[in-house]
């Protein structure tokens, strides 16, 4: 029997960053009734001082967080920025992806991901198929 995921625990740790002074939020969600991790979508892996990022298996999000003069100073200029982890992929080579704007210009990116919507073999991008599992081009 699946789970229907109706109750959920959330886990908050704050960390002091001793090279920056800065501080970060880590935040875990999990399903109370089947323990099931749940992922954080649209955030680069990595770590942003001055933002949000994920755990490179998406479980965790990573939020910077700081005093009212931590704001001063990202507002100056003068604050370290984090780092970002790129994925390898094998890319599909002389194809694009799938989404078009309003004047039919593909999307950019190089495709990753290969869906299937109602009999149509669809090539998505990595921003693209995000935003499509969740639910941002409607019924595609």
């Amino acid at each position: 029997m699946t789970c229907n995921h109706e109750n959920f625990t959330a886990k908050v740790d704050v960390h002091r960053l001793e090279d920056s002074g800065r501080f970060s939020a880590d935040v875990s969600i999990k399903c109370v009734q089947c323990g099931t991790p749940f992922s954080f979508l649209g955030l680069p892996a990595g770590l942003d001082l001055n933002g949000a990022s994920v755990s490179v298996d998406g479980t965790e999000a990573r939020l910077a967080i700081g005093t009212p003069e931590t704001v001063a100073n990202i507002m100056d200029g003068n604050d370290p920025v984090g780092f970002t982890v790129r994925r390898e992929f094998k890319e599909m080579p002389l194809r694009r992806c799938a989404v078009v704007d309003a004047e039919y210009h593909h999307c950019p990116e190089t495709p990753l991901h290969e869906i299937e919507r109602n009999g149509t073999r669809l090539l998505l991008c990595e921003k693209c198929h995000q935003n499509y599992i969740t639910g941002a081009y409607g019924d595609l």
